[in-house]
C-alpha cells in the first residue's frame, strides 16, 4: 500500500510533461512565424521580379540599353 502512496504523491514525471508541452508550444511559434515570414519574402520577390519586367520593358520599348 506504500508504494502505491508513493508512486501517486511522485510528481517527478510532471515536470518533464511540462518542459515537453513548453517546447511544442516553442516549436509551433517559431513555425507560424517561418510561415509568416516565408508569404511575406515570397510577396517581396515577386514585387520585385515584376518591377524588374517592367523596367526591362519599358526600356526595351523606348530603344534605351542602359541609365
Amino acid at each position: 500500500m506504500a508504494a502505491i502512496i508513493d508512486f501517486l504523491d511522485d510528481e517527478s514525471g510532471a515536470t518533464a510533461v511540462e518542459y515537453g508541452m513548453m517546447v511544442a508550444l516553442v516549436f509551433l511559434a517559431m513555425i507560424s512565424g517561418v510561415a509568416a515570414l516565408g508569404q511575406s519574402l515570397g510577396d517581396l520577390f515577386n514585387y520585385a521580379a515584376r518591377e524588374l519586367t517592367r523596367a526591362m520593358s519599358d526600356a526595351a520599348q523606348s530603344g534605351t540599353s542602359g541609365p
